[in-house]
């Protein structure tokens, strides 16, 4: 696994922990203004693991010879 992998995974990781932290200060926090930043929070989590997970595909494609 070269370092880009291992960056990307890292990556997926921190997002994933994002989603969690937001979810459960949703859970726990009513202050509006508190609710958007950690509904952003959550919505750039989930956009973060979709494109580190897009990257990790497009990686292993030119590993097997695709483009």
């Amino acid at each position: 696994m070269d370092k880009s992998d291992e960056n990307m995974i890292r990556l997926k990781l921190l997002a994933e922990q994002m989603v969690s932290l937001a979810d459960e200060a949703i859970q726990e926090d009513c202050d509006d203004r508190c609710f958007i930043l950690y509904g952003l929070t959550r919505d750039y989590g989930y956009r973060i693991m979709a494109e580190a997970e897009r990257e990790c595909q497009s990686h292993d494609q030119r590993r097997k010879g695709g483009r």
